[in-house]
């Protein structure tokens, strides 16, 4: 799953989950990635929403 998503989420994802116990906060995430921290919101969300509808919790 991981593989298909584009350099902007595999991005969000490393900098948020994959550095260990210091996660970037949002806000950093959305500047560093040149987004909207709503974007960088509703990218979380569907990237959360993949992940629930591939282990089957929706």
């Amino acid at each position: 799953m991981y593989n298909q998503l584009d350099e902007t989420h595999k991005k969000i994802i490393k900098m948020r989950y994959w550095n260990g116990r210091n996660g970037a906060s949002w806000e950093r995430i959305a500047v560093e990635c040149n987004l909207g921290e709503r974007t960088v919101y509703r990218y979380r969300d569907a990237i959360i929403e993949a992940i629930a509808e591939k282990v089957g919790w929706r």
